[in-house]
């Protein structure tokens, strides 16, 4: 079932931000496949939605018609205005977006936007100490898939 507050949401970015008739089309039938599949999907929807706002903005085509050419000023805007972590967030659900609405895997729009990867600050040694570390590696030793799993993330 849809939120009150997120239908409401989506009804005023349409009007605010221009979306076209065939862009809504497009965005609803996004949104009813969220549904379909994900119990709780509204704050990616929201995500997506501010996204696609800026996108609609300037982009007054379907999804369908939008080249690289017609993303590569957007892009530039953002690279101005944006730090890595926001960037790199931005065009990974830009790419996956336009992957999802084309039904193409290998969108050969996507391909050329490079969103490069994001390696974050934090490192393990932020979350956990080696106490910590030492204690999750011991609960995990009996089963060598969960000691594995483990390594892999802490390593």
């Amino acid at each position: 079932m849809k939120s009150e507050e997120l239908e409401r949401r989506v009804d005023s970015s349409y009007e605010k931000y221009g979306w076209t008739e065939e862009q809504r089309k497009v965005f609803d039938k996004f949104i009813d496949e969220r549904y379909a599949n994900f119990r709780k999907p509204e704050n990616t929807l929201r995500s997506y939605l501010d996204l696609l706002n800026q996108v609609v903005l300037k982009i007054k085509k379907p999804f369908s018609e939008i080249t690289y050419d017609d993303l590569i000023p957007l892009l530039r805007d953002w690279q101005n205005r944006y730090g890595k972590s926001t960037m790199h967030g931005r065009k990974c659900k830009l790419k996956a977006f336009l992957r999802w609405e084309s039904g193409n895997k290998h969108d050969p729009r996507v391909d050329r936007i490079r969103s490069g990867g994001y390696v974050s600050p934090v490192t393990i040694h932020d979350l956990l100490t080696d106490d910590e570390i030492i204690a999750l590696r011991n609960v995990a030793k009996d089963d060598p898939r969960d000691l594995a799993l483990v390594d892999f993330h802490l390593l």
